[in-house]
Protein backbone atom coordinates (compact mmCIF):
# COMPACT_ATOMS: atom_id res chain seq x y z
CA UNK A 1 0.00 0.00 0.00
CA UNK A 2 1.22 3.31 -0.99
CA UNK A 3 -0.04 7.06 0.02
CA UNK A 4 0.13 9.43 -2.26
CA UNK A 5 0.91 12.60 -1.15
CA UNK A 6 -2.41 14.08 -1.85
CA UNK A 7 -3.68 11.29 0.56
CA UNK A 8 -4.67 9.21 -1.73
CA UNK A 9 -3.87 4.84 -0.78
CA UNK A 10 -2.49 2.61 -4.33
CA UNK A 11 -2.50 -0.46 -3.79
CA UNK A 12 0.90 -1.40 -5.91
CA UNK A 13 2.89 -4.47 -6.31
CA UNK A 14 6.52 -4.89 -7.38
CA UNK A 15 7.77 -7.23 -10.38
CA UNK A 16 11.28 -8.39 -10.90
CA UNK A 17 13.24 -7.13 -8.15
CA UNK A 18 15.90 -8.86 -8.67
CA UNK A 19 15.90 -8.95 -4.30
CA UNK A 20 17.57 -5.37 -5.26
CA UNK A 21 14.87 -3.52 -2.48
CA UNK A 22 14.39 -4.39 0.91
CA UNK A 23 11.51 -1.75 1.52
CA UNK A 24 10.01 -0.88 5.42
CA UNK A 25 7.18 0.82 6.26
CA UNK A 26 7.66 4.77 5.84
CA UNK A 27 9.93 4.31 3.18
CA UNK A 28 9.64 6.29 0.48
CA UNK A 29 9.26 5.07 -2.99
CA UNK A 30 9.29 6.00 -6.41
CA UNK A 31 6.44 4.63 -8.38
CA UNK A 32 6.53 5.01 -12.68
CA UNK A 33 5.72 2.80 -15.30
CA UNK A 34 5.63 2.85 -19.46
CA UNK A 35 2.43 5.27 -20.67
CA UNK A 36 1.75 1.71 -23.00
CA UNK A 37 0.90 -0.16 -19.99
CA UNK A 38 -1.94 2.59 -18.85
CA UNK A 39 -5.44 3.14 -19.90
CA UNK A 40 -7.71 5.73 -18.71
CA UNK A 41 -11.40 5.87 -17.82
CA UNK A 42 -14.34 8.22 -18.41
CA UNK A 43 -14.99 9.71 -15.18
CA UNK A 44 -18.72 9.88 -15.68
CA UNK A 45 -18.57 5.84 -16.00
CA UNK A 46 -19.83 3.58 -13.22
CA UNK A 47 -18.02 1.93 -10.49
CA UNK A 48 -17.49 -1.32 -12.88
CA UNK A 49 -16.50 0.63 -16.58
CA UNK A 50 -13.32 -0.88 -17.34
CA UNK A 51 -13.56 -4.69 -15.60
CA UNK A 52 -14.53 -7.60 -17.15
CA UNK A 53 -17.63 -8.94 -15.19
CA UNK A 54 -18.44 -12.93 -15.85
CA UNK A 55 -21.24 -14.50 -13.79
CA UNK A 56 -20.28 -18.07 -14.69
CA UNK A 57 -16.85 -18.03 -12.79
Amino acid sequence: LVKAPWDLDLVVFEQNDEGLHDLRVGDKVSLEWDAEHTFALDGAQDINAGSDLDDEE
